[in-house]
């Protein structure tokens, strides 16, 4: 009889230990963060408008619900981000932020460009990068 409390109290603390030191949430190896932000010039009710603000400021317009939007940029990268805002604020451009969603083809050539517009410094290569991005983007 002791015998088989023994293994039984021994079974016990095995399935404890091993409840306690396994892991219950993954850790990401690498970011999986897929939040894009769209950097939104405006939102209008009639085609022409849009197309209009989007032809001087190099950006495209998305037809959503009725409404056409015109967006100057979608990024992922937090720094990119960043750049994105300080070169519009220093163009006196005026923008919101939102969250959208992509396109898998869009996000894929997304990761190889935002990686060229992170290591440049050069205002004029990351706008032209920003400008080759944005003419491939389109929602879901």
């Amino acid at each position: 009889m002791k015998n088989i409390f023994m293994i039984l109290l021994g079974s016990f603390f095995a399935i404890a230990i091993s409840y306690f030191f396994n892991a219950k949430t993954e850790v990401p190896v690498i970011s999986t963060n897929t939040s894009l932000k769209a950097f939104q010039l405006g939102a209008f009710k009639e085609e022409s408008s849009a197309t209009e603000l989007a032809l001087k400021y190099d950006a495209k317009v998305i037809n959503e619900n009725g409404y056409f939007y015109v967006y100057y940029s979608v990024l992922r990268d937090e720094a990119n981000i960043n750049k994105m805002i300080n070169c519009l604020d220093h163009k006196k451009i005026y923008y919101y932020i939102k969250e959208v969603g992509a396109s898998e083809n869009y996000k894929n050539e997304l990761t190889k460009y935002e990686e060229l517009m992170k290591n440049t410094t050069s205002e004029i290569a990351f706008s032209e990068l920003n400008k080759k991005l944005i003419s491939i983007y389109s929602e879901v």
